[in-house]
């Protein structure tokens, strides 16, 4: 995995793309440059919609995000999986729009000294960052991260799709290395011939774990190991805030009794007053007529 073309620092200042269709290999790949975050001691996020991470990876907790998506979302201090196949697509939306707001709130708030470097993993990101969408208000949580992340200490983006051209170019742009695996989609040959020039045609050829590595002015065919790991994941639980309520018994009709005289009282006290005081206002009026 050492021998993968890839450079963490480029990784931390630009983000990083991967592209392939179904079994290209692309999360293994991922899951090796993952592997390689973690050991520069780098924070990973992963977004999972697909059980990709599940069975196996460099990250061993995976927290299942059940429905509703929760109001508060707490950022955890270790490298997680968040699992999140169980919500529709827009509450993914919405769980991703809020981790990334709350993530970038933490990170501004602390001293720059004790801000950890975090990479975003996108799985399957043409569900979070659809083509023309990102300037929508929806999108703007990810936006900030995108355009913004890099200054604080970088937070930065990992972007895994199997449809190129479905992506948002906005996301896509900034990310210095570039991974392209196996594809005869039309429309992604089409957007990916910007990168491979030439060799468009041989994306359609390339076999499971090969992919083209674009950096700069590199542009090289590469072969992914398989991703191996003895330990396997683990869910984890975190349980939710919890709300105390009081015992819910329905008043008896004495109780009911007792408020409305109560509140009989209040209002008969409160009218006494006025009465009282509108009867001494007439009184020193006569005395004052005199």
């Amino acid at each position: 995995m050492e021998s993968i073309m890839f450079d963490v620092d480029e990784a931390l200042r630009s983000g990083t793309f991967i592209s392939g269709m179904p079994g290209s290999g692309k999360s293994n790949l991922a899951k090796c440059l993952v592997k390689r975050l973690l050991k520069e001691k780098v924070r990973v996020f992963v977004f999972d919609p697909s059980e990709a991470w599940i069975v196996d990876g460099p990250i061993k907790k995976i927290q299942e995000i059940e429905r509703p998506v929760p109001i508060v979302i707490e950022i955890p201090k270790s490298s997680l999986v968040y699992d999140i196949k169980i919500l529709y697509v827009s509450e993914q939306q919405t769980f991703v729009q809020k981790f990334c707001q709350r993530l970038f709130m933490q990170t501004i708030s602390l001293p720059r000294s004790k801000r950890v470097p975090t990479v975003l993993v996108f799985e399957e990101s043409q569900v979070y960052l659809p083509e023309g969408r990102l300037k929508g208000k929806a999108f703007e949580e990810v936006m900030r991260i995108l355009n913004l992340g890099r200054n604080f200490n970088h937070l930065r983006i990992m972007i895994l799709t199997q449809f190129a051209a479905n992506v948002d170019k906005k996301a896509v742009k900034p990310c210095g290395q570039k991974y392209m695996g196996f594809t005869d989609e039309p429309n992604d040959l089409g957007y990916l011939s910007g990168w491979v020039k030439k060799r468009t045609e041989e994306l359609a050829e390339l076999e499971v774990g090969e992919f083209f590595y674009r950096y700069k002015k590199i542009l090289e065919k590469i072969k992914v190991p398989l991703f191996t790991e003895k330990v396997k994941p683990k869910k984890i639980v975190v349980p939710l805030p919890s709300v105390v309520l009081g015992p819910m018994v329905a008043p008896t009709q004495k109780e009911l009794f007792r408020k409305e005289r109560n509140r009989g009282f209040k209002y008969g006290l409160y009218y006494g007053i006025v009465f009282m005081l509108f009867l001494l206002l007439i009184l020193y009026w006569s005395l004052w007529a005199r």
